[in-house]
């Protein structure tokens, strides 16, 4: 009889089997990235992580510059130069992106992730048609010519740019903007993906045009199976569409949670203000999360008169491959933090667990001495 030779070395015989915890289907951990700067190097990304299963829907919000579109274009190496990766991991379907070959890279982007990215109209090249570009990934994923036709046909009137034949010989510039992002979608399904990973997806479009299109989203993840990853500002899009939320301030993950929770029941300052809490509401976080803490820099509802400098301002010395990120001191958001106290501008909080799924990096929720 064959016994598991870690449950003989760790439980012995008769114990409950030893099983090592599942990896997530896909995973981004501790990512930082780099951009040259006069000075040296400007870090951009620096400690987001975030992790989608299977036909899951997970959404990234986040102000402009928080990090959220480099870290989309890490999943499938697309960080463009000059910038670099210089820290963290990714990991798609099983294989570890950053240090895959070409080829593994080139199955990940359309063949098991498929991206739609902002402004669609850039996406596509003016000079030729509309189907031929949406066959595109098909053919590149090893269907044949008349098979990827068929392919684009079906995915155009899919996304409900009917009739499709119409569509497909139609040029870029004969379809309107909502038009355009639909079918940047269904070039993004071309080579069947298992995932779609979107980035500001509505960010173009009026207010009825979003409405359609968060409803084509849900019957096309249902239709193919498909797990969603947005980013957003849009915090209405997230939640119609996501089970659960990430949310990046300065460059990394600041909380995450259940989508519903977190937007109802905000716990890092800067998702607060994200979500534009009442003052009301802004008031409670400080007086009843910590009864007595008080801002260390102005009373809730008024302006600061003082600001600490942001912890990583200083210049950093040029760079010399690899490329390493200086050791961070102090929370990276407490310059706009209204309850910001000595604590958060010498050590800098982890992303800790506060709760059942909840995770969030503030010292105002981190009970003392249980996480750094």
């Amino acid at each position: 009889m064959h016994v598991d030779f870690l449950q003989l070395l760790f439980c012995g015989p008769g114990a409950p089997a030893f099983t090592m915890p599942a990896m997530p289907w896909l995973e981004v951990n501790q990512l930082a990235v780099v951009f040259p700067a006069p000075s040296g190097v400007r870090k951009v990304v620096d400690g987001v992580s975030f992790a989608l299963e299977r036909e899951e829907a997970l959404g990234l919000a986040g102000e402009s510059g928080s990090g959220k579109t480099l870290s989309l274009m890490a999943l499938g190496a697309l960080v463009p130069p000059p910038g670099q990766v210089v820290g963290g991991s990714v990991t798609v379907d099983g294989v570890n992106v950053l240090a895959a070959s070409e080829a593994q890279q080139r199955r990940i982007r359309g063949g098991v992730l498929g991206f739609v990215f902002q402004h669609p109209a850039l996406a596509f090249n003016p000079v030729l048609s509309v189907g031929r570009q949406v066959m595109e990934a098909a053919v590149l994923h090893g269907l044949a010519a008349s098979q990827a036709k068929a392919r684009a046909l079906e995915l155009l009137a899919a996304v409900g740019l009917t009739p499709p034949l119409d569509f497909f010989r139609a040029y870029p510039h004969q379809l309107s903007g909502g038009q355009l992002q639909r079918a940047a979608l269904a070039a993004a399904l071309s080579g069947r993906p298992q995932a779609l990973v979107l980035d500001e997806p509505t960010s173009a479009l009026d207010p009825l045009a979003q409405a359609a299109f968060v409803s084509l989203l849900k019957e096309l993840a249902e239709r193919y199976r498909l797990a969603l990853l947005l980013a957003s500002h849009d915090l209405s899009l997230l939640s119609a569409l996501c089970q659960k939320l990430v949310v990046l301030a300065a460059g990394e993950t600041v909380e995450e949670g259940p989508a519903t929770e977190v937007l109802q029941k905000p716990l890092h300052p800067a998702t607060v203000f994200l979500t534009g809490r009442s003052l009301q509401a802004r008031q409670q976080l400080a007086e009843g999360q910590l009864p007595g803490l008080k801002p260390a820099f102005g009373e809730v509802g008024q302006e600061r008169t003082e600001r600490p400098a942001p912890a990583d301002s200083e210049p950093l010395s040029s760079p010399k491959p690899p490329l390493e990120l200086p050791a961070v001191s102090g929370c990276r958001f407490a310059p706009r933090c209204r309850w910001v106290f000595d604590r958060c501008l010498r050590e800098h909080p982890a992303l800790a667990p506060v709760g059942a799924g909840r995770w969030v990096r503030c010292f105002l929720h981190h009970r003392e001495g249980e996480h750094g």
